[in-house]
């Protein structure tokens, strides 16, 4: 798969999702759309991305979608080798999803850390 197809394809399904206002929609393709960025190694405007879909998944109440950006970021992060910020997010992560009651989601996250 192209990245550059990718990243237009989710910019156009961003644009859809802001037509209807569905701002889950909207998270869900950012998320997307920041996964394309880091594959082309665009990390700093991914993580960009992941804080914009961070804060309507915040704004939305959606906790598990919300952990899905920590993770996302703490990939990231390990990738650059930036490991602080990477366990400070898988930390966060983990956090949100001990607090939902997500047991597995919770292990998986101490598999980054």
């Amino acid at each position: 798969n192209n990245p550059d197809e990718a990243l237009r394809n989710a910019n156009e399904a961003i644009a859809e999702y802001s037509s209807y206002n569905d701002k889950d929609g909207i998270a869900s393709c950012l998320m997307n759309k920041a996964g394309m960025l880091a594959m082309k190694g665009d990390v700093n405007v991914a993580l960009t991305v992941l804080e914009e879909a961070r804060s309507i998944t915040i704004e939305m109440h959606l906790k598990s979608r919300e952990a899905q950006t920590y993770y996302f970021a703490s990939e990231i992060e390990s990738q650059r080798e930036n490991f602080d910020e990477a366990l400070r997010c898988a930390s966060v992560a983990r956090g949100i999803y001990k607090k939902l009651g997500s047991k597995s989601d919770e292990a998986a996250m101490l598999n980054l850390v």
